[in-house]
């Protein structure tokens, strides 16, 4: 009769559970989703500061549209993050969290599969709502498909790798997860910041009749000034509906946006002023009013077409004879741009700043300009139709393709680069360079280009801008 053996219980670890494979595979997405939320944030730069992304191709295939969207304004604006930079938070969660499961793999049972579970559900949530705002924007964002792909690749890996543990350890799942989200939020606070924020259009006073502004001053006094009026405070225009309409303006201002403000008039106030060649292209305006604004545009730059909105809407607002508009052209093109480095290649900018030159002297230039920005032509053709119902084709082509024109184009783009142009638009008033920020102009139209007034007085202390300009794109790169 045999004697038993007593076998001592084995101590070698029980083959892993998880595929190995998925959670390397759900690192390399997030990591591949980290570096295009970055570049998508750089080209929401470019977008907000003159240029345009690769993503803007029509008014149908236009993310800038998208990131511009009632949506990803209040994102912003709550959050001080923009859209992007929420994508690059939750990029690093998706390299984060499978990283640390991937070293052992048995956090999957104390909370891991659980934290990988949320991470998913979270992506796919933030895909659900910027496809929502992308259908109500009306435009399609290519950029953005790229993320939704990414996302859900990410959420399919993780999730089968973590099946065999479900939503096990729920609360420390969570926790885990939330608490990496929130520490790349803060880090990213920062630069989110520093990103300039949608420029939104103006909501400005009517103007009241002179005798109704009177009337309105005789019957209730102007508030006292405060005790500490503040850097900009100063004497009011004299000017009754200007008075009135600045008053009632700055009032309508919430604090952000006078910090913002106060800021701007800090930038405007240490300028120097440069010289200002004799005026060629006046295209809004009275010739002999007091202010002089010049911009340097681009035909495809949404900030350019915001500046031509707004200066629109502030001559339908104000009294008549307080500034003129003269046109400039800096197409952000190297094929006629010697300031710019990148070359496009038909040119497409070039043949719009060129036919807007063209236009020059005709009644109907400003408005030919607002249909040039509206098309966001992509290519000469384009150009061509938009204009069309202000000058004949076959003419207009053969004056964009002179030599006066041409000679015209860069003597706006010399003229441009003495002011040490960083990007589109470059806005001057009387040869001071100003932010081309809807309610600063509006402010410093009515008080003819200064700084102080009395409706400034409620303005904080400035802070200190940063030194690269937060308005402008470098062209030269």
């Amino acid at each position: 009769m045999s004697t038993p053996i007593d076998v001592a219980p084995s101590t070698t670890p029980s083959p892993p559970t998880a595929n190995r494979g998925l959670l390397g595979a759900a690192v390399a997405i997030g990591v591949a989703n980290a570096l295009w939320s970055l570049f998508q944030w750089a080209e929401l730069l470019l977008a907000r500061q003159g240029g345009t992304p690769f993503c803007s191709l029509n008014a149908t295939f236009d993310c800038a549209q998208v990131w511009d969207s009632p949506f990803a304004v209040a994102v912003h604006d709550v959050t001080r993050i923009p859209i992007a930079g929420w994508g690059l938070a939750w990029a690093l969660a998706a390299v984060i969290v499978p990283l640390f499961v991937l070293i052992d793999e048995r956090r999957l049972a104390s909370g891991g599969a659980a934290a990988l579970r949320f991470t998913g559900l979270a992506g796919v949530a933030s895909v659900a709502g910027l496809g929502a705002a992308s259908a109500a924007a009306g435009a399609l964002c290519l950029g953005c498909i790229g993320t939704y792909a990414l996302v859900i690749g990410w959420t399919l890996c993780a999730w089968r790798a973590s099946s065999p543990h479900g939503f096990a350890a729920p609360v420390r799942g969570a926790m885990g997860a939330g608490a990496v989200v929130v520490v790349s939020l803060l880090g990213l606070l920062y630069p989110g910041q520093q990103t300039p924020h949608a420029q939104q259009k103006l909501a400005l006073p009517s103007p009241a009749t002179p005798s109704a502004a009177s009337s309105t001053s005789n019957a209730a006094p102007a508030p006292a000034a405060p005790a500490t009026p503040g850097p900009f405070g100063g004497p009011s225009t004299g000017d009754p509906v200007r008075d009135d309409l600045l008053t009632r303006f700055m009032a309508t201002l919430d604090d952000q946006t006078k910090q913002t403000m106060s800021d701007l008039l800090a930038a405007y106030r240490d300028g120097k002023p440069g010289v200002l060649a004799e005026p060629r292209a006046v295209v809004l305006g009275d010739a002999k009013a007091p202010l002089r604004i010049t911009d340097w545009t681009d035909p495809l730059c949404p900030h350019c077409a915001m500046l031509h909105e707004v200066l629109a809407e502030i001559a339908r607002t104000v009294p008549p004879g307080l500034f003129v508009v003269e046109a400039r052209h800096f197409p952000l093109d190297g094929a006629c741009n010697p300031g710019v480095q990148r070359k496009s290649p038909d040119g497409t900018r070039c043949v719009g700043a060129l036919a807007s030159i063209c236009m020059e002297g005709d009644p109907r230039a400003f408005e030919a300009s607002g249909a040039l920005f509206a098309a966001r032509a992509q290519t000469p053709e384009a150009v061509y139709e938009a204009l069309k119902p202000f000058r004949d084709p076959a003419k207009l082509k053969q004056c964009v393709e002179s030599d006066a024109a041409k000679k015209k184009l860069l003597d706006d783009v010399n003229a441009a680069m003495q002011f040490n142009i960083e990007g589109t638009p470059l806005v001057l008033l009387n040869g001071r360079e100003v932010r081309a920020v809807p309610p600063l102009l509006y402010a410093l139209i009515l008080t003819g280009g200064s700084w102080q007034n009395a409706a400034f007085a409620s303005l904080p202390a400035p802070r200190p801008l940063p030194a690269d300009g937060a308005d402008h794109v470098g062209h030269a790169h």
